[in-house]
């Protein structure tokens, strides 16, 4: 007969862990959150966290207020969060803001042939329907690799910004190659009408483009 009064006590130690518990993973999604939002500049709107193999160790993924997704993995020991971003995802994000077009997606594998350290080679797509090859360094940033597509992309790009500011686009653009494995030629016509002749010359670590003399 005595264990029926444990009944009631056991039931609301238990009702206390479960709101003890409730309460930290509260706080560890807050402070998860706080975190991103920092790394992102924006608000987490969405978020889910996934618990890997090892212990306290959890795989972040989050659709920011502006649209963009991002990736960390987070360490999570007694009551402080360690939130590191993936290259990925802020590879993604960093070339979403340079190129001024959405990156989608983006995947990357050691680059085992290169004189860098933990350099990764890859593909990013545009939610335009572009699409570029490139490297990607944690510290040292991104570069392009010698691809005909990935030069056409960046140029047309970089075209739009440095001659037009993005207040005109680009609609027919050609980039082919000549005699000279490092040198091409491009015609371009704007939506509204201006016509312009360039070449690109590749180096080692990336490219530029230069106007035809009689049109600089």
């Amino acid at each position: 007969m005595k264990n029926l009064f444990l009944v009631p006590a056991i039931l609301v130690l238990f009702h206390l862990a479960a709101c003890n518990s409730q309460e930290k993973q509260l706080e560890i999604d807050r402070q998860v959150r706080k975190k991103l939002a920092i790394l992102g500049g924006s608000v987490v709107k969405e978020l889910k966290l996934n618990p890997e193999n090892q212990k306290n160790l959890y795989f972040a993924e989050a659709i920011m207020e502006n649209g963009l997704p991002i990736q960390a993995m987070v360490m999570i020991k007694n009551d402080s969060v360690a939130v590191k971003e993936t290259l990925n995802s802020s590879l993604l994000r960093r070339l979403t803001k340079e190129l001024r077009d959405t990156c989608v997606s983006v995947s990357l594998k050691p680059f085992d042939k290169s004189q860098v350290e933990n350099e990764f080679q890859g593909e990013a797509i545009f939610k335009s329907g572009g699409k570029i090859q490139l490297f990607a360094h944690e510290k040292l940033g991104w570069r392009p690799a010698h691809d005909l597509e990935t030069l056409r992309f960046l140029t047309k790009r970089q075209m739009e910004r440095d001659l037009y500011s993005f207040a005109d686009t680009i609609q027919t653009f050609s980039l082919d190659k000549t005699a000279a494995d490092t040198v091409y030629t491009g015609k371009l016509e704007t939506r509204k009408g201006d016509k312009k002749e360039f070449f690109v010359t590749w180096s080692q670590t990336g490219f530029r483009w230069e106007l035809n003399k009689t049109q600089q």
